[in-house]
């Protein structure tokens, strides 16, 4: 079986240190959702990076949910018959007999079952990572706000408006949600616009 793959996106220092960051105080299963306001904004990329650093220089017992998952939607390098186990009896995918897992929570299910999922997960791993689809695609990061620990924005860095990514905050933290920082991605200036011309 081949390894399991490195982080594409994200430097594994600062993503080890976000991840345990994210732990809590009593050990127990830490759960994180990652969201964005847009389809393309890469919400599934950093997912997939996060879970594979918790996972592989983490050392964490770690599963990444796609929810809502469609053809594209999966992470990237992951999903290669060669880095995956079979489903075991609670349908999770190792990938690469490593820490990370794979799972999915369908679209159409009811919410109840989603619930129902989550909770049985918690008591299999120390990380669950939530992939949740754009929130112009569908209000599950809504539903689930209030059910997970954390919820990490993602934004692209110079595409995403202000104005859409409060719309976002705003209601996840009206559902009850805990929100603990964004992610900016997609960044190809390193200056501010309005410097970029000055300079």
């Amino acid at each position: 079986m081949i390894p399991l793959p490195t982080a594409r996106f994200l430097p594994v220092q600062p993503t080890a240190e976000l991840v345990f960051g994210l732990a809590r105080t009593d050990r127990s299963c830490a759960t994180v959702q990652l969201v964005a306001s847009r389809q393309g904004d890469g919400t599934t990329a950093l997912s997939r990076d996060v879970a594979v650093v918790a996972a592989g220089p983490g050392g964490l017992r770690t599963l990444l949910v796609a929810v809502e998952p469609s053809a594209s939607h999966w992470p990237g390098g992951l999903m290669n018959p060669a880095r995956l186990g079979e489903p075991d009896s609670a349908g999770l995918r190792q990938v690469a007999d490593s820490r990370l897992f794979l799972a999915y929570l369908a679209a159409g299910d009811p919410p109840a079952r989603w619930l129902t999922h989550l909770q049985g997960w918690r008591a299999l791993f120390d990380l669950i990572v939530l992939d949740q689809p754009a929130m112009e695609r569908s209000a599950a990061a809504v539903l689930l706000a209030p059910h997970v620990d954390t919820t990490l924005l993602v934004a692209a860095a110079e595409r995403t408006a202000l104005d859409t990514l409060t719309l976002v905050r705003d209601r996840l933290l009206g559902a009850g949600g805990v929100i603990r920082g964004v992610l900016f991605n997609r960044q190809r200036q390193h200056l501010p616009g309005r410097l970029s011309g000055v300079l």
